[in-house]
């Protein structure tokens, strides 16, 4: 079969942080899967198993829940795959926004990268910025790693990035919508050099469902 399998896998659920007031708040960087998460993890991992995927490596976002769900998947897989930690895919780095209300989130349309009064080299980052480590990164790590199937487990707005570079290109604004919902994987066929091929399918804890299906294309 013609090229090889990447699976990007957005981390399982976490308690939204309150600090102490009741308000849901946005996550910082350290906060741990719930228990809903890790169990997520664990179905994640027996769902791959059943479907006979099996990554020979597991790169990891260093953000606490991104790198839990890592490591329960390496520890429930075939073979014990290995979790090689990169920040560079870690969540957007935003921290304007870590632990402030989500009501304030939504009042900018969802959107981490707006309402960022600070400068991106020294607070955060813009998201043309963010898009280019990440999407560096990730031509990287398919030259490096010429292994049949990689696992990258991360953020949503990453996995959206990601998926704008294949389906769109480098060019235009990166987007960041098409994801997956958490402890989720979606499973693609990409090339030699890493353009995608094929989108297969979703693999939730529950089970496969078609990518076109969950999605709307």
């Amino acid at each position: 079969m013609e090229g090889r399998t990447v699976l990007l896998i957005r981390h399982g659920a976490v308690d939204l942080p309150a600090v102490g007031t009741g308000i849901p708040r946005n996550y910082g960087p350290h906060e741990p899967l719930s228990d809903r998460g890790i169990h997520q993890g664990i179905l994640l991992a027996e769902q791959m198993k059943h479907q006979g995927i099996q990554p020979q490596l597991i790169i990891s976002s260093l953000y606490t829940r991104a790198y839990q769900t890592a490591d329960l998947l390496h520890k429930a897989l075939p073979d014990h795959p290995p979790v090689i930690p990169d920040e560079k895919f870690n969540g957007a780095r935003t921290p304007q926004w870590d632990h402030r209300p989500q009501s304030e989130l939504g009042s900018v349309g969802g959107n981490y990268f707006a309402d960022n009064p600070y400068l991106p080299d020294v607070h955060g980052e813009t998201l043309p910025s963010a898009y280019t480590r990440v999407i560096s990164e990730y031509k990287r790590i398919l030259d490096s790693h010429k292994t049949e199937t990689i696992a990258i487990v991360t953020h949503g707005e990453i996995i959206g990035m990601i998926m704008h570079y294949l389906t769109v290109g480098e060019y235009g604004a990166p987007g960041v919508d098409q994801t997956v919902d958490k402890g989720e994987a979606l499973v693609l066929r990409v090339s030699s050099e890493g353009k995608l091929l094929d989108t297969r399918h979703i693999i939730s804890a529950e089970g496969s469902i078609p990518h076109v299906e969950r999605r709307g294309g």
